[in-house]
């Protein structure tokens, strides 16, 4: 049986496919959603100087479909870096 929670999205800078923020009722991580073209300014967030895991999603190099690559920073802005 699955427990029902809340998703809280924050959007930082009122556009909904730039800068967001995800956090879930009960948990005390967060998820920082953004376009890689937003990294110079995400990389600015004191989020990116806390441990944590991350996710990164692109296109295959066979051009079919997409990839994801699961990572893990303490902290996590040097390793996006």
């Amino acid at each position: 049986m699955s427990n029902p929670f809340s998703l809280r999205i924050f959007v930082a800078d009122s556009d909904p496919d730039g800068l967001r923020f995800v956090e879930r009722s009960n948990w005390i991580g967060k998820a920082l959603i953004f376009p890689r073209a937003l990294l110079p300014k995400a990389k600015q967030r004191d989020e990116l100087g806390q441990t944590g895991v991350y996710l990164l999603l692109g296109p295959r190099d066979d051009g079919e479909g997409e990839k994801l690559y699961i990572g893990e920073g303490d902290p996590i802005r040097p390793r996006l870096e």
